[in-house]
């Protein structure tokens, strides 16, 4: 088991999700609150899964908890994209 806080890619991606929250803040009333929503879960998945994968037993295990989370962090992406092109994010 290593500790997850000092990984960068920990720093990294809960630096993200603090961002992610900020930015929801922001938006427009307009955007539906599950938008909003479903955004800071994808952003909270990514950290969690390397938190849980840091207790991992192997690192196969381990493996596999951050390609959840790369697969999150490609949610989070599109995410963005769609508010940015909807006009709702600069």
């Amino acid at each position: 088991m290593q500790d997850f806080r000092r990984l960068r890619v920990w720093e990294s991606a809960h630096a993200l999700l603090l961002a992610i929250k900020e930015a929801v803040r922001s938006l427009p009333k307009t955007v539906p609150s599950d938008s909003r929503s479903q955004l800071i879960r994808a952003a909270d998945s990514i950290v969690s899964n390397i938190v849980e994968g840091c207790g991992a037993a192997t690192r196969r295990e381990f493996a596999r908890y951050l390609d959840i989370g790369i697969k999150s962090a490609s949610e989070v992406d599109y995410r963005l994209q769609f508010l940015r092109d909807e006009g709702n994010l600069r």
